[in-house]
């Protein structure tokens, strides 16, 4: 599992070594998708709304929010995608507020092991992009 990325996002870059890059926006519109699981709580749903509402203020653009990922469209992850996922990236093992970043292709995995923990990868990430509180 890859534990670092790339993203850019309307000329501005966060970067981690890494080899992969991962396109959140272009020229103000979306080029990828947020997913969060079926039944997934409120935490999750913050989590989602968060990202979309800073995107949104750097780039213009919102990334639309499903629970079953669109074909040909990366996707962003939030909280783990399966119990083997988990399992492989050790989420259990995580205190309350440690989270996993995931890249490898298409496809970012922000995670916590608990959906609370789910908030500081997204939090994260933001910073990476340039946000600050």
């Amino acid at each position: 599992m890859s534990r670092c990325l790339m993203f850019w996002l309307s000329g501005l870059v966060a970067a981690m070594p890494c080899l992969a890059d991962f396109q959140l926006v272009a020229d103000g519109m979306p080029k990828a998708q947020i997913v969060l699981p079926a039944g997934a709580d409120g935490m999750l749903a913050l989590a989602a709304k968060e990202l979309n509402l800073y995107v949104q203020k750097m780039s213009g653009a919102r990334l639309p929010v499903n629970t079953t990922a669109v074909p040909r469209l990366p996707v962003v992850q939030l909280g783990a995608p399966s119990a083997a996922w988990a399992a492989k990236a050790k989420l259990p093992s995580l205190t309350f507020d440690g989270f996993v970043v995931d890249s490898g292709g298409d496809h970012l995995v922000l995670a916590g092991h608990v959906p609370e923990g789910t908030l500081n990868p997204v939090y994260w990430l933001l910073e990476e992009l340039g946000v600050r509180w």
